[in-house]
């Protein structure tokens, strides 16, 4: 984790102070992709239950051109789902969720202060590709965040595929949740289709 990413547009970070929530998202909100996408959709699901949201964002090794917010979750900053925090705040959150290992995979360059009951890894991709080839390296992952952090991490897999693909140690040494981390998925956003004659 480095500085804080920037977006065009972007609500304010708000200010360096003392704040409680029941979710803290931490996560490199420039990825494009499917774990945006997905983070998007809990975090709407949690608003919608009446939680109070925070995301702390973060520049993870991946992406070294500019890139913008993805628009989903600009989209639930702007609109009063989830507060922007700076990361030097001081926070307090029953649930912190770190979304996609490699934006841990350097050390934080600024000071981390939050309190957490829980605190869980969500694994979007398998440690090693199909060829064997390590894609990241989850236990300088964990090292970092226990760091940043000072939390013990829980660790969630999103599939079984991801959940294969754990090393013997980490399998061994820490605590992996029993149950696949899946995607939820906004009913709304699907249309229903048309019902279809039954053929006999």
């Amino acid at each position: 984790m480095s500085d804080a990413a920037n977006g065009t547009g972007m609500p304010a970070v708000l200010s360096k102070d003392q704040f409680t929530y029941d979710i803290l998202f931490v996560a490199d909100a420039r990825f494009d992709g499917g774990s945006s996408t997905a983070m998007a959709v809990e975090i709407k699901a949690a608003a919608r239950a009446g939680l109070r949201l925070a995301l702390m964002l973060v520049k993870g090794p991946l992406l070294r051109a500019p890139f913008p917010v993805h628009p989903e979750l600009a989209a639930a900053m702007r609109g009063g789902l989830i507060d922007r925090v700076d990361p030097e705040s001081e926070i307090n959150a029953q649930l912190t969720l770190i979304h996609h290992p490699t934006i841990m995979e350097n050390r934080p360059t600024s000071k981390i202060n939050v309190s957490s009951k829980r605190a869980v890894l969500v694994l979007h991709h398998p440690v090693y590709d199909n060829a064997g080839k390590k894609q990241y390296d989850l236990s300088r992952v964990l090292s970092n965040i226990h760091d940043a952090f000072n939390l013990e991490i829980e660790i969630a897999p999103v599939s079984s595929v991801v959940r294969n693909s754990l090393p013997s140690d980490i399998l061994r040494q820490e605590v992996i949740i029993a149950e696949d981390w899946v995607n939820l998925i906004e009913i709304d956003e699907w249309p229903r289709r048309s019902d279809r004659p039954i053929s006999t």
